[in-house]
C-alpha cells in the first residue's frame, strides 16, 4: 500500500471537481465535463477509474479505465487505460508504480480484467518500463488520406446509407438487426462512443455485418475524418462516400492498420494513404498467468481516447 500520506480510492462523484482542477493544473487544457467523465469511467453502473488522495484531501493523481469484453478468445475483460497523471509536484518518486501495482489488483478482482492496453506518452512511457507485467508493443502509426487528392479517382456510389450516430436515439441508429451486433457489441458501442461536444459519430452501411462507423472532428481548422471501426466495407467503397459528402472541405481521413493485415495495407496504399498520422505508444500490462497474443491483436481506433 502506498505510503501513510495518501490513499487510493475508487472515484467519486464528490471528488470530480479537485480531479478537474488537479487536471487542468497538470496539463494546461480543460477536462471534459463530469457528465461526459461519470459516463465514459463506468461499467455496468461502477465507476472504473481511481483517484490518488493526499493527506489534505486534494486529488494528486489518476488514472481511468474504459471496460470491455476482450475479443482475443478469453471469457474475460480488456481494460484500456486514459487520463493517466500524477500531479508535476509529486512525481519521480515511485507514486505511480504503487498507484498502479494498488489499481491491476483491483481491476482483476472487481471486474475481471485480465488485460491492461495502456497508451503512455514518453513521460508514462519511463514508468511503464518499469513494471515487469508491462509488455511494451511497437508504435501504431495512422495512415492519413486528404480527400480531393488529385492522385485519386472517386466515384459516385449508388447504395448506401450515411447517418449521424444520434446518442439520445443510440439502440435505434446502431440496431442489432441492421448491423448484426451482438448485445455485447452493442454494450460496448454504445459507451465508447460518448457524446462529445467537438466530436461527431457518423455510420456508413451498406447491407447487415457491412459497415464503418467514423468520428469526426475540427482540429485547427482541419476536418479529421476518422474510420474508428470498419466491418467488411472496402476502403475506396469508404472514400467514394466521404468525398461525397466531404470533399470540399479537403478532410483527413484517418486509418490504423495492423502490420498482419496484407489486405488492408494494400488498399490503403492503392488509395493513396500516406503514414503521416499521430504515433501511438502502447503497450499491455498482464493481470494473470495467461499470456497476451502479442503477435496476434490489434486494438480498433475507439480503443484510444484520440478518436
Amino acid at each position: 500500500m502506498i505510503n501513510k500520506n495518501f490513499k487510493i480510492i475508487s472515484y467519486k462523484s464528490s471528488y470530480f471537481n479537485k480531479l478537474k482542477i488537479s487536471y487542468e493544473n497538470s496539463f494546461n487544457k480543460l477536462f471534459i465535463s463530469q457528465a461526459l467523465y461519470e459516463q465514459r469511467f463506468c461499467y455496468h453502473k461502477t465507476y472504473s477509474s481511481y483517484l490518488l488522495i493526499s493527506n489534505k484531501d486534494n486529488v494528486v493523481g489518476h488514472i481511468g479505465f474504459r471496460i470491455h469484453n476482450s475479443n482475443i478468445g478469453n471469457l474475460c475483460k480488456i481494460a484500456f487505460r486514459f487520463s493517466t497523471f500524477i500531479i508535476p509536484s509529486f512525481r519521480g518518486g515511485g507514486m505511480y508504480l504503487e498507484f498502479m501495482n494498488y489499481v491491476k489488483n483491483d481491476l482483476k478482482n472487481k471486474f475481471n480484467v485480465m488485460y491492461i492496453y495502456a497508451w503512455p506518452n514518453k513521460i508514462n512511457l519511463l514508468s511503464c518500463l518499469k513494471d515487469e507485467n508491462y509488455i511494451n508493443l511497437n508504435p501504431i502509426i495512422t495512415w492519413q488520406h486528404k480527400l480531393g487528392n488529385e492522385k485519386t479517382s472517386y466515384e459516385e456510389e449508388k447504395i448506401f446509407k450515411y447517418k449521424t450516430i444520434d446518442f439520445t436515439n443510440f439502440d435505434h441508429i446502431i440496431n442489432k438487426k441492421e448491423f448484426g451486433l451482438t448485445v455485447d457489441n452493442l454494450h460496448d458501442y454504445k459507451y465508447l462512443f460518448v457524446n462529445r461536444d467537438n466530436k461527431e459519430y457518423k455510420v456508413i452501411s451498406v447491407e447487415k455485418n457491412k459497415y464503418a462507423i467514423l468520428g469526426i472532428s475540427n482540429i485547427e481548422n482541419k476536418e479529421l475524418i476518422s474510420i474508428i471501426v470498419n466491418n467488411e466495407l472496402e476502403i475506396k467503397f469508404i472514400l467514394n462516400v466521404l468525398n461525397m459528402f466531404h470533399k470540399y472541405k479537403k478532410s483527413l481521413v484517418q486509418c490504423w492498420c495492423f502490420y498482419k493485415d496484407r489486405n488492408l495495407l494494400r488498399q490503403l496504399i492503392k488509395s493513396n494513404f500516406k503514414e503521416d498520422g499521430p504515433i501511438f505508444y502502447n503497450g499491455v500490462y498482464e493481470l494473470t498467468h495467461n499470456r497476451f497474443p502479442v503477435n496476434d491483436y490489434f486494438p480498433h481506433m475507439y480503443n484510444h481516447d484520440a478518436f
